[in-house]
């Protein structure tokens, strides 16, 4: 019975393996690195959308942060789920750290950590520099350590791009100023 249930999947591989069409090759399988770059721009897209549909409804804050913050928070939280299955399935993965910081940099910047402390322009400098650039990092790290001309490393270089230009964004956006005073006021818990 183990005998004939190896030779089934192994022709059922075979099967999977092959090409529509008689007399084609078959199709190679999807490089390291492609489905992580096509989640990345999809989410960053879909997050954009989202921060304008967001950004309407707002009066009181700069709508490019609203947009930043709902974009950045997105995509954060997307692959921040992706790092933790990595790590605990594969292997360590420092997105696993970097991410969060991110997101709280992003749950901040929207507005939803307001209670806790009210947004202010320094303050929203600092937490975003930190949030933004240590993913930026991460992927810079990750594009020196496995630079070769793959998918993989294109995935990284454009992830190090993405997140260094959320990170000067965000520094043009409190460079403007304007989010509140400039000398926080910690609310009651």
């Amino acid at each position: 019975a183990w005998a004939l249930r190896r030779r089934f999947h192994r022709a059922a591989a075979r099967r999977f393996h092959r090409a529509a069409l008689p007399g084609q090759r078959p199709l190679p399988p999807m490089a390291k690195g492609f489905p992580a770059m096509a989640v990345l721009v999809a989410s960053i897209g879909v997050g954009i959308h989202l921060g304008q549909r967001m950004a309407r409804h707002e009066d009181h804050k700069p709508k490019r942060l609203i947009v930043l913050s709902v974009a950045t928070g997105l995509v954060s939280l997307v692959f921040f789920i992706w790092a933790t299955t990595i790590y605990a399935t594969q292997h360590f993965d420092l997105g696993v750290f970097t991410f969060p910081l991110a997101l709280g940099a992003s749950l901040y910047g929207a507005g939803f950590l307001d209670r806790f402390v009210p947004l202010t322009t320094s303050t929203y400098r600092v937490v975003a520099f930190s949030g933004y650039g240590a993913v930026a990092a991460n992927y810079l790290l990750g594009f020196v350590v496995f630079f070769d001309k793959s998918v993989f490393a294109t995935y990284l270089g454009l992830g190090t791009l993405a997140w260094s230009a959320a990170t000067v964004h965000a520094a043009l956006i409190a460079r403007e100023g304007g989010l509140a005073s400039e000398s926080p006021q910690y609310s009651r818990l």
